[in-house]
């Protein structure tokens, strides 16, 4: 049986925008991982897991 994707929940410090990545991307982000996809800087981790009751506040980088 499957949960579904791990997410990584960020929130940008600089723009305040809110974004998510799943964990299958860490090897094609490496070292951006977590990155904000407007200001290309490190976001404020927020939380982890599976999608949640607010998971559509976040944008879904891919």
């Amino acid at each position: 049986m499957s949960w579904g994707a791990l997410y990584f929940y960020y929130k940008c410090p600089k723009c305040g925008k809110l974004f998510k990545y799943s964990i299958d991307l860490i090897p094609e982000y490496q070292d951006e991982f977590g990155n904000c996809p407007v200001c290309n800087i490190k976001g404020e981790y927020l939380k982890e897991g599976a999608a949640d009751l607010d998971d559509l506040l976040y944008e879904d980088i891919d």
